[in-house]
């Protein structure tokens, strides 16, 4: 996707937040199967909600599934006296917005099989989308996957955190007061990036020679490869650094 539309998008959804609500949701998943989680963010006039929740044997798509699930459900519940509601959902899941808007009707046609007969996957969750886009008038945006839009980052860290088992402090307050800047795209930083820890040094690479070199034959130092900003943030943690510690970028 073409950031600058991508912007435009963010933009614009940012301005209609007062009429519409916004939903970002996301899943993530160790092992896939495995233990797994989503994590989602609903906005609505001037609100927000942070959602999220673990699963102890699940799939990557099924989470994608369920978070958007749960977030149409919240999203319809604040506008009990309209009559199918608009809501816009961001999400980088291609499988849940082609299973929604494209593939579901034929699937129903075919009594839930595919177009080369086989049973469709997760046809209780379709089910379920069947029941909910009833309700609800969705239009969905793709979001490329750790491309800097806060929105997407923030449900991504709060899915890979409950995933993991660790504390995720979910936040429902004012928007005014939330801390990531939902609908800005961070273009500053390109993923993959190599981090490095040398001493109390922490330093940021984007080719993975130049972080070699900065710790090879360096006692105690440090490295690893981040594929987003919640792999940055969570790699920074585990080494003992705050979230807001000066990383030169080399």
């Amino acid at each position: 996707m073409d950031l600058k539309a991508l912007q435009a998008t963010l933009g614009q959804l940012a301005r209609i937040q007062n009429e519409t609500p916004i939903i970002f949701s996301d899943g993530a998943c160790s092992g896939n199967p495995g233990p797994g989680a989503w994590g989602a963010i609903l906005v609505f006039r001037g609100r927000v909600k942070e959602m999220g929740l673990r699963e102890s044997g699940t799939t990557n798509n099924r989470m994608e599934m369920m978070g958007a699930l749960a977030s149409l459900r919240s999203a319809r519940l604040l506008q009990p006296a309209v009559a199918r509601p608009k809501v816009h959902v961001l999400t980088d899941s291609t499988y849940l917005i082609k299973g929604a808007s494209e593939w579901l009707g034929s699937w129903q046609r075919r009594s839930w099989k595919t177009a080369d007969g086989s049973a469709v996957k997760n046809q209780d969750l379709w089910m379920e989308f069947s029941e909910t886009l009833k309700e609800v008038a969705v239009q969905w945006h793709y979001v490329p996957g750790h491309s800097g839009v806060a929105g997407n980052e923030r449900c991504d860290e709060i899915a890979v955190g409950l995933t993991q088992q660790r504390p995720v402090d979910l936040y429902d307050g004012d928007l005014a007061s939330y801390g990531p800047q939902l609908f800005e795209l961070d273009q500053d930083q390109t993923y993959p990036v190599y981090l490095a820890a040398v001493g109390r040094e922490v330093m940021a690479f984007a080719k993975w020679p130049a972080c070699e070199a900065a710790v090879k034959g360096r006692p105690g130092a440090r490295f690893k490869k981040v594929k987003s900003k919640a792999e940055w943030q969570e790699c920074l943690r585990s080494w003992g650094f705050p979230s807001d510690v000066k990383v030169k970028s080399q």
